[in-house]
């Protein structure tokens, strides 16, 4: 996920759709050379270009003003800030959020990773395959793993928007051209989820189990498409299907859960973790980092000890003691410190604040016209842990309660914690969603599970905004600006 040099109409898209003065915005990424339908998507060096072009725009959207842990954790109310524009978010579930708005309500980012995924599936397929040279795969499984990773990239694009904003914008058709846009309306939520499913079980059987370097997971391969393929479906509630895409990740035998004595190598800059199956690096020398105060890991890691240049101000972000000691202090485990996941991911600071220690890996690299980069913390998107736990979670909706304790307790067991025994129906299933806050706290999944699930946060509680679907983020508002057929979301309306 390289600072790539972009094609100029891969900017065309933006947002709604609809809003010409949206051209106006420029990605993070360096805009050089500009190249042209005419010139450009002629050899495989353009084609990685381009793909790699689509994975900075995925790293972007998600790094953007820390949308993947606002979205993801901090409405589950198990951190806490001292932001006077976050803190409503985790202590009412007011998702109004002043001078976060382009990140947090904006769903630009994401258009512009699905038109470069459009135009890599448009574009590749029409080259012939003497263009792509045979690699430890054949020259045409290399053309195909292009297109298989443009189809996943599309698909978890649209999955990140449905679990924020419900209905969206469909837009699969590749635009090279400002005229091109159309106004667009919102597709209902259903429908873009048939579309997401199709697209990866297209990238499934385009990509290859070996197909990525094991020394780069930032790369996906039919792992990640079966990954997102068990988190659509467990969204949707077709439990049968995600044990079994979950299970053929699990069953495989490529991936393999850290020591509890080794956790904290998941979250290392570079990290080759074999649980790990799909990452964001930012790695300086790959041109993935950001200068001094930007990127994801800077307010997660002020005052772990991390030595960062013109911050010394307590971590924007922290956990909140009562609520770490509540999840990781249990009837079958009352000593939280007996849990490994406790001592590996937080850091008692006060006697009410926990750092997370997950993103701690902050490095300064090196130095361009006065800015500081560094290495940082990855994002983890999926890992084994996850999916052994989803698993668990379909088992225990199939009726399978006895193989979900089982499927938890290898987890539970690398944790160094005691076996579930004995559990069943929703005392079940809510131990199954604390299992999965207890791993994956600060990894963007547990507001979403808590969603999934139906075991709401504190906050979403009254029966007007729960059948308004109010736990869904508001739209900017410069989406309605030129689009008459853009609504905004049922419970926003007039709050927002």
């Amino acid at each position: 996920m390289k600072r790539i040099k972009l094609s100029l109409y891969s900017l065309l898209l933006l947002g709604a759709l609809t809003s010409m003065s949206s051209c106006k915005k420029y990605l993070d990424n360096e805009l050089k050379n500009g190249t042209y339908d005419n010139v450009f998507w002629n050899s495989q060096q353009d084609v990685e270009a381009a793909m790699n072009g689509a994975y900075a725009l995925y790293r972007t959207a998600n790094q953007n003003k820390n949308t993947f842990f606002i979205w993801g954790d901090v409405p589950a109310g198990i951190y806490a800030t001292e932001s006077s524009y976050l803190k409503p978010v985790v202590e009412s579930g007011d998702f109004k959020t002043p001078y976060y708005e382009d990140a947090c309500h904006d769903w630009t980012n994401w258009y512009r990773i699905i038109n470069q995924c459009n135009m890599i599936i448009d574009k590749v397929g029409q080259l012939p395959v003497s263009k792509f040279k045979e690699s430890s795969i054949s020259a045409e499984e290399v053309k195909n793993t292009y297109i298989g990773e443009a189809y996943f990239l599309r698909a978890l694009a649209y999955f990140s928007m449905v679990r924020v904003w419900g209905d969206v914008p469909v837009q699969n058709t590749p635009i090279y051209a400002a005229e091109q846009i159309k106004i667009k309306a919102r597709s209902p939520q259903d429908s873009v989820l048939d579309l997401v499913t199709a697209d990866a079980q297209s990238a499934s059987a385009l990509l290859t189990w070996d197909y990525a370097d094991d020394q780069n997971k930032s790369r996906a391969g039919k792992a990640a498409a079966l990954s997102l393929l068990s988190h659509v479906t467990a969204w949707r509630h077709k439990y049968d299907l995600t044990l079994k895409y979950a299970d053929s990740v699990v069953n495989r035998g490529k991936y393999a859960l850290e020591s509890a004595a080794t956790l904290s190598r998941l979250y290392k800059s570079k990290s080759n973790s074999s649980e790990i199956i799909l990452v964001v690096n930012n790695d300086d020398a790959a041109g993935e980092s950001n200068g001094n105060g930007g990127g994801f890991s800077i307010p997660m890691a002020v005052a772990t000890g991390v030595t960062l240049t013109g911050q010394t101000a307590f971590s924007l972000y922290w956990g909140n003691a009562s609520n770490i000691e509540m999840y990781y202090k249990t009837k079958d485990n009352p000593d939280a410190h007996a849990d490994a996941r406790y001592r590996s991911f937080f850091l008692p600071k006060t006697a009410d604040k926990y750092v997370l220690l997950k993103y701690s890996d902050v490095v300064n690299k090196s130095t361009t016209g006065g800015t500081l980069y560094k290495d940082q913390s990855p994002l983890i998107i999926y890992r084994l842990a996850d999916m052994l736990l989803l698993k668990a979670e379909a088992e225990a909706n199939l009726g399978q309660e006895s193989n979900a304790m089982n499927t938890a307790n290898i987890v539970r067991t690398r944790a160094g914690i005691p076996p579930l025994q004995d559990y069943s129906g929703q005392l079940l299933r809510r131990e199954l969603l604390a299992e999965r806050f207890r791993e994956l706290t600060g990894e963007g999944q547990n507001y979403f599970d808590m969603i999934r699930t139906g075991f709401y946060p504190n906050w979403l509680t009254s029966a007007d905004r729960i059948s308004k679907k109010g736990w869904l983020w508001p739209i900017t508002k410069s989406v309605f600006n030129n689009n008459p057929l853009m609504v905004q979301n049922e419970y926003w309306k007039g709050r927002y």
